[in-house]
């Protein structure tokens, strides 16, 4: 029986490590956009942007210029990909635009267009944008390397053709968006709605609650372990005690009688 208990208890580390890994694989991967000023990045789903290091942004008056070209294995030429802009928290000196020397600017697919209006974003501040095509650029531009500022955006590639059911999850707004983006913990659709059908709960909590069944699982076996290790050295639960005699003592066979 102890075997099925430690059986249990690998069952359950092993449901614990593929939600550790849908946890990690299913989320957005974190860019840093002050390593990679002036690339550009294929978007096949969703990436999410970060500074970390602000020495690295150029304070020369030059900026730091992440691009995202959408690309989608589901759809043609025609109706290309797009991609949805959502800064999640910026944290910038300023009180608010128009923005003097940190800000940061989405700009649309042709280079030029400011989604984010002319005024910048700087301050405290969180709104959404969508390109007119496949692409899409981060332009951040400072003054102070040791700017104390935070910056968190999220970019997902969507598209509006006709979903690929096996591969996509239609949204509410007739969107389509990558099935890994679906339940990940952002709103990839722009409406919300890739985080509300079928999201039950969300994989962190999921993840919560294997860790906390598996901790149970773990330590009602230790119990188990430490207890019939316990009636081993005290000899609880053995058979019948066997009768000893003295050496001069005389033993008796014994003799069964049989009532009828």
């Amino acid at each position: 029986m102890l075997w099925k208990r430690f059986d249990t208890v690998y069952k359950c580390v092993g449901v614990l490590l593929l939600s550790w890994a849908s946890y990690v694989f299913c989320k957005p991967e974190e860019v840093v956009l002050d390593r990679e000023c002036n690339a550009v990045r294929f978007l096949y789903n969703s990436d999410i942007v970060v500074v970390k290091n602000w020495s690295l942004v150029p304070t020369d008056g030059s900026n730091c210029t992440l691009g995202f070209l959408a690309f989608s294995a589901y759809h043609n030429r025609e109706n290309p990909s797009r991609i949805h802009v959502s800064v999640l928290h910026v944290s910038l000196p300023g009180t608010k635009p128009p923005c003097d020397r940190n800000r940061l600017d989405v700009i649309d697919s042709d280079k030029i267009t400011l989604l984010s209006g002319p005024g910048g974003i700087c301050g405290e501040y969180s709104h959404s944008f969508d390109s007119t095509k496949d692409a899409v650029y981060l332009r951040l531009t400072s003054s102070n390397a040791t700017i104390n500022g935070k910056i968190r955006v999220l970019v997902s590639a969507f598209s509006t053709d006709v979903c690929d059911t096996d591969k996509e999850f239609s949204c509410d707004n007739g969107r389509c968006v990558d099935d890994t983006m679906a339940c990940d913990g952002y709103d990839d659709c722009g409406d919300n709605s890739d985080e509300e059908e079928g999201c039950l709960m969300s994989t962190g909590t999921i993840v919560a609650i294997v860790v906390g069944s598996c901790v149970v699982v773990a330590l009602t076996a230790a119990a188990v372990v430490m207890m019939l290790k316990r009636r081993t050295r005290t000899g609880w639960g053995a058979g019948p005690s066997m009768l000893s005699y003295s050496v001069n003592e005389e033993k008796r066979p014994l003799t069964s009688v049989i009532v009828y």
